[in-house]
């Protein structure tokens, strides 16, 4: 006969067997991990996107959307693009992606292309992404290959696809005294705004450029001795010119070739940008080669040019008269004094000062809107006279107001020699659409004037009221800030009664605001700052 315990004695039962159990539910181990479970089960699910720029490669496994909980982890493996480098896989926000999200991501290998994603913590606006770089290129080199052949003393301009290390073109200290030179073989140039560097030196009777090399086919050799210091102009372009006392040696040097012979140009790998990018690791050089032709020389007619700044607007160089040949390429530097701003170079009349109708088909400027540029005289036209064109800025006469004891609701003035732009104080809707944007500041004209950002904070254009003291920002305090409707050059800020007292209030304006003729005050990153006490 089966006999059939009591219910109540199978629940004992089972309570003694486990109990029975070293460590049980007593267990802090094991409570721990039911807890966990339990939490996982409970937690919700959240998609983190995994996507690359376009050009810099494609996924092998773990791109799209992943849908995780806490604790979930997935695998990403990414194929880069020949002309990028991988530097790092990165979390960020998908709507901002200046916002990092590294504290709910973590990466088994953030260096390696394929790694494994863990989701720390509970996040809706992930994404992952390979951060990557393109590798610097040469975008532009002339002079351009043709059978004929080129001018014999034509200058070489190379263009990179970024800004570029000039660094690349110098030796440092440490360098020199490596190079177990003389001082005397060390060859030295100066940049635009007079500091000297070393770009050469000379060993065993042979000429030697840092990163750079030019040879001749017909001599297998080096001729690199032939050349002027490197110059880099506006960032991206390398200029390298045939020095004068060096024509008769290229002539002869190519003269047993027929006429025509080619040049070639050795970059190293080791030049970078400012990105420190250099060229694709698998070059360990680049080359580029041109023809000349010993029977062809860039038409060298020369007239006098007078180089010639205003009073009290900066330092320009070349300066005075100068001899300028036509066909070849000159530095053109301009350093404005902080009162002026630049606006474009001018091709005027010496006598008069006026503008020169056809200027810029007798004088070419490279960039004529940049200080540092270059120029080639392409006819041989006498009287002329090249100059900076500037304007005077805008400049602050006083600010109110200043010192201690100052009552809260006081505005705040700042009045400038000229009238001002008020655009420089107002966003367009455009402007904010992909700001973290919570609400929009309105001004009496539906003008946006600033916001409040999703953290409360309020933001202006280009002004800033903080506490000196503690950082904390008083925007919230003020009311509009705006030019007087009877004189455009004096701003105010109206304030409020609520300003707490012994507060030291910081106002700093940014200095690109600009006069009503486009002008602005500054360069970027200046600033116009002054402080005051409220009693």
């Amino acid at each position: 006969m089966k006999m059939t315990l009591p219910k109540s004695a199978s629940i004992l039962t089972l309570l003694f067997i486990f109990a029975s159990c070293d460590n049980f539910m007593d267990s802090s181990l094991f409570q721990s991990g039911l807890e966990t479970k339990i939490d996982y089960e409970n937690s919700s699910s959240h998609i983190v996107f995994v996507n690359s720029l376009e050009g810099t490669g494609s996924f092998i496994q773990g791109g799209g959307t992943q849908n995780l909980k806490k604790s979930d982890s997935f695998d990403v493996e990414f194929s880069v693009n020949s002309s990028f480098k991988f530097i790092k896989w990165i979390a960020v926000d998908r709507n901002d992606t200046t916002i990092t999200r590294d504290s709910y991501i973590k990466f088994s290998d953030s260096g390696a292309l394929k790694t494994t994603v863990t989701l720390l913590d509970e996040c809706d606006d992930i994404l992952i992404r390979p951060y990557c770089q393109s590798y610097l290129t040469i975008s532009d080199f002339l002079p351009e290959y043709r059978e004929t052949g080129v001018g014999f003393n034509s200058d070489i301009k190379i263009t990179f696809s970024d800004y570029i290390d000039e660094a690349s073109f110098s030796f440092t200290d440490d360098e020199i005294s490596a190079l177990d030179v003389d001082e005397e073989d060390l060859l030295k140039a100066k940049t635009f705004d007079g500091k000297e560097y070393c770009y050469g030196y000379i060993k065993n009777y042979k000429t030697y450029f840092k990163n750079i090399d030019i040879s001749s086919s017909s001599t297998s050799s080096s001729i690199i001795s032939y050349f002027n210091a490197p110059t880099v102009i506006n960032g991206k372009t390398l200029y390298l010119s045939l020095r004068e006392e060096k024509y008769g040696d290229m002539k002869e040097t190519i003269s047993s070739s027929s006429g025509t012979n080619e040049i070639t140009v050795t970059l190293s790998k080791d030049i970078t940008d400012i990105r420190d990018m250099s060229f694709s690791e698998s070059y360990s050089s680049t080359s580029y080669t041109y023809a000349i032709n010993s029977d062809i020389i860039a038409d060298t007619e020369s007239v006098e040019i007078l180089f010639e700044v205003d009073d009290g607007y900066g330092t320009i160089s070349p300066s005075g008269r100068n001899t300028i040949y036509t066909g070849l390429t000159y530095n053109l530097y301009f350093k404005p004094s902080s009162e002026y701003y630049f606006q474009k170079w001018g091709i005027l009349y010496a006598l008069n000062g006026k503008e020169f109708s056809y200027g810029d088909q007798i004088v070419q400027i490279s960039y004529p809107e940049d200080t540092e540029t270059t120029f080639t005289l392409t006819t041989a036209v006498s009287g002329i006279m090249i100059k900076p064109i500037c304007a005077q800025r805008s400049t602050v006469l006083f600010t109110y107001p200043e010192g201690t004891g100052i009552a809260a609701k006081t505005d705040i003035v700042i009045s400038f020699s000229q009238e001002m732009d008020s655009s420089d104080l107002r966003w367009s809707y455009s402007d904010i659409e992909d700001y973290p944007v919570k609400e929009p500041l309105r001004d009496n004209e539906n003008q946006i004037y600033g916001y409040i950002s999703n953290s409360g904070n309020h933001v202006w254009k280009n002004i800033e009221i903080t506490n000196k003291k503690t950082g904390e920002n008083l925007l919230s305090y003020f009311g509009q800030a705006k030019y007087a409707d009877d004189d455009k050059s004096k701003l105010i800020i109206t304030a409020s009664e609520d300003l707490p007292g012994n507060t030291l209030v910081n106002v700093r304006i940014n200095k690109t605001i600009s006069n009503s003729e486009g002008i602005p005050c500054g360069e970027s990153g200046e600033y116009i700052e002054f402080s005051y006490m409220i009693e």
